[in-house]
């Protein structure tokens, strides 16, 4: 059984292209720290010293506050919320986790319920709670034990910081969004201390602010099926890139490979797309939905786009066939020696105006 953690590399690519592109006469000022499970690579761009080092004091110290109270499997607030949604209680929580449920819960809806951090027991079943743990194929009863009660955000109610369950199978991880919800934190505390040329990058998936020098800053989407990337796009200022793909931590067992974006109607990983990409102005909303386009049906794609209001779209299937918005095809560059042709993903004409 192989693991695989191929992000890492990825991480190393966006750091040449972001070195790389970089105007002589910028300044760049560089931290890097492990938080989330994965690195944070920081950059800044044409700021003061003082300034930077403040905002990269306070970027850690709040990222390891998000740390602490969203980890589902240490003592925290999350872990203390899924304890008391298991024993049927309610409970007082905090107003990080507050504002994660009900994001959550709204993009639960608008993804057809495919965005659903609510299958903590599951993901556990799967090992995949730990780095450290042995990863393994559950049993399929007792898949079945969990999915068949259909855990979900929607079985929680939010009154002022007290959240309680309809559901006790309901166990939150918020894998799926968290980080999102930490770059749009950092690029606010950058902004906060006079920063406006910057990227945080937080294990590939990264939100840009102003320019890498003279020039944009410029990013790569990793490859599905190999190393390296697959296209190169550019971050427009205010912009959040995020991929989702089958090789993050994910197991191999025969020829199969077996991944941690669970579908939450069948309790397995998710089949159906081997890479998702999403750019929008908000982190945690393109997490969120590069997460739920993983799990979805090529139905539903196109829905899902229009009901999330989403206009650059990146997917590649099981067979390497890519799959684009309009938008994000006129913006992206394939780096492939062969790239097959573009499958467009039409808006629906009805909702256009």
């Amino acid at each position: 059984m192989k693991i695989y953690l191929k992000k890492n590399i990825l991480i190393l690519f966006i750091a040449f292209l972001l070195n790389f592109n970089c105007h002589a006469s910028a300044q760049i000022i560089h931290d890097r720290f492990i938080n989330f499970g994965t690195e944070i690579d920081i950059k800044i761009s044409n700021s003061s010293a003082e300034d930077a080092n403040a905002a990269l004091k306070e970027i850690r110290s709040r990222f390891n506050e998000l740390n602490d109270n969203l980890n589902p499997w240490t003592p925290g607030n999350l872990y203390s919320l899924n304890k008391a949604i298991f024993h049927g209680e309610k409970a007082q929580t905090s107003a990080d986790i507050i504002y994660l449920i009900k994001e959550s819960q709204l993009y639960n809806e608008l993804s057809l319920g495919n965005f659903e951090p609510s299958l903590g027991k599951l993901t556990k079943l799967w090992g995949f709670d730990n780095a450290a743990n042995k990863k393994q194929i559950p049993d399929s009863k007792q898949l079945l034990t969990i999915t068949k009660t259909k855990p979900s955000v929607k079985n929680l109610t939010v009154i002022g910081y007290e959240v309680s369950s309809s559901n006790n199978l309901v166990q939150l991880d918020f894998g799926g969004i968290a980080k999102g919800l930490a770059v749009d934190i950092g690029i606010q505390i950058l902004q906060k201390h006079n920063i406006h040329n910057a990227t945080i990058n937080a294990g590939g998936d990264l939100k840009a602010i102003g320019m890498n020098g003279k020039k944009p800053w410029t990013i790569g989407i990793s490859n599905p099926f190999g190393e390296g990337a697959m296209a190169t796009t550019e971050a427009k200022s205010g912009e959040a890139i995020f991929t989702s793909g089958n090789y993050e931590r994910a197991f191999k067992k025969g020829n199969k490979i077996y991944h941690h974006i669970i579908d939450p109607d069948t309790g397995m990983p998710s089949t159906n797309a081997v890479s998702s990409t999403v750019i929008t102005k908000s982190g945690a909303k393109a997490d969120a939905a590069a997460t739920a386009l993983m799990v979805a049906k090529p139905s539903e794609w196109v829905a899902i786009i229009n009901n999330m209001q989403l206009k650059y779209v990146m997917l590649v299937d099981k067979n390497g066939q890519i799959f684009m918005t309009p938008e994000m095809k006129n913006r992206t560059v394939l780096n492939l020696e062969s790239a097959p042709a573009v499958i467009i993903l039409q808006e629906d004409k009805t909702q256009e105006k």
